[in-house]
């Protein structure tokens, strides 16, 4: 193979047992790319991005011609832009009983466009170790999952190689891995000595959160199931009304953090 914009020199070995070879002409998927009338008979050429089929035809000096066998010839992309790069992975965690999985979604693109049919393969570590492959889909996107694991506290993806004809993968501009953890356990409301009460949960973008009125001030914030903060404000009255209509739809986690307690209760954004 040979990396896009390269000269190629096609050769051709060529001889006439009555008479003589008057050229040789060279084919690149069907089209001349050139003629050499004497031996040693060549041609440049300049590859792209792509495979290609190369044949020669030697004619003699009776007009009589031979047609090689063709070869097979690849160009690689070398262009920077137009290399395949992993552009997002979306991860998350789901949960069942006490039995927590990872989920990962790779995203290759080129050039902005979305990449189809390239080979990605992983591995996963953390409290889950294996590696697995698979083939983008017309969006340019592949999912991988981990298998349950008990109490788990997180897991890490790991890219390890993409694959795609004609291309190769930009590591140096893409993700490469993705760490997700959770706060997600069978018992998903974390003790306090002040009652704490948030309703409706679920909640379609709007709750209510109520306490003592001698809690004081307190912080509020709402994290993913990475423990990332999605949410945050302070709270100085006993009830309070929020609106996180920006959240997608998902499992999340309400901490509320007073002066000398603090409360944890998962909440559901339909």
């Amino acid at each position: 193979s040979f990396d896009d914009g390269s000269t190629v020199t096609l050769t051709a070995s060529a001889s006439d047992s009555d008479g003589t070879v008057s050229g040789v002409e060279f084919f690149v998927n069907g089209a001349s790319v050139g003629t050499d009338n004497s031996a040693p008979y060549s041609v440049n050429w300049t590859i792209g991005v792509g495979s290609y089929s190369v044949t020669a035809v030697a004619t003699d000096n009776d007009g009589a011609s031979t047609t090689s066998g063709a070869v097979s010839v690849t160009g690689n992309s070398v262009g920077g832009g137009n290399d395949p790069m992993v552009t997002a992975i979306t991860s998350s965690t789901s949960s069942k009983g006490p039995n927590l999985t990872g989920d990962a979604t790779i995203t290759v693109t080129s050039a902005g466009a979305p990449v189809a049919n390239a080979t990605v393969s992983v591995s996963w570590s953390g409290d889950y170790s294996g590696t697995a492959s698979g083939t983008t889909n017309g969006s340019g996107q592949v999912s991988f999952t981990t298998g349950g694991v008990r109490n788990a506290s997180g897991f890490t993806i790991t890219i390890t190689n993409v694959t795609a004809s004609g291309y190769v993968w930009d590591q140096a501009n893409s993700e490469v891995s993705e760490g997700m953890g959770s706060m997600a356990r069978e018992t998903a409301v974390t003790s306090s000595p002040v009652k704490v009460l948030v309703y409706p949960n679920p909640t379609e973008g709007t709750f209510h959160l109520r306490f003592p009125e001698d809690a004081g001030t307190v912080k509020v914030r709402i994290v993913d199931v990475r423990g990332q903060v999605q949410w945050s404000e302070q709270v100085s009255t006993a009830t309070s009304h929020h609106t996180v209509n920006q959240l997608p739809a998902g499992v999340y986690f309400l901490q509320v953090e007073g002066q000398t307690w603090s409360y944890q209760q998962q909440i559901v954004k339909q």
